[in-house]
């Protein structure tokens, strides 16, 4: 196989998928908010002053499954999911490996994690 057959240029009709990463205070909720119809998967409690549809807090890996699998598989109006907040998600997948079988991350790493 050759590089041309493998490289394309083409637009696609997908629709954008955006990880907005920073500070706590900066708008990152906010500016999700003003999305086209979102509606919120909070894997924290930082969603008191702001008025959007939101699935309870997510407090294990599990939960996001579960909210991602009625989104794609029942009816709704929402065009938007936004995960919020993604460091949070990273604690949840790390639990989740650590509590598994196939884990390799020990539970007193999370803490350390935290720390970095």
């Amino acid at each position: 196989m050759e590089l041309k057959d493998l490289v394309k240029k083409e637009i696609t009709k997908k629709p954008p998928r955006i990880l907005l990463y920073g500070t706590h205070g900066i708008g990152k909720s906010s500016l999700g908010a003003s999305s086209p119809n979102p509606i919120f998967i909070p894997t924290e409690d930082g969603l008191t002053n702001i008025e959007v549809s939101r699935f309870p807090l997510a407090t294990k890996l599990a939960d996001i499954w579960e909210y991602l699998g009625m989104l794609i598989n029942e009816e709704h109006e929402y065009k938007t999911v936004v995960i919020d907040t993604v460091d949070w998600l990273e604690t949840l997948i790390m639990k989740y490996i650590s509590l598994t079988k196939q884990g390799f991350i020990p539970v007193e790493a999370l803490e350390l994690c935290k720390t970095l």
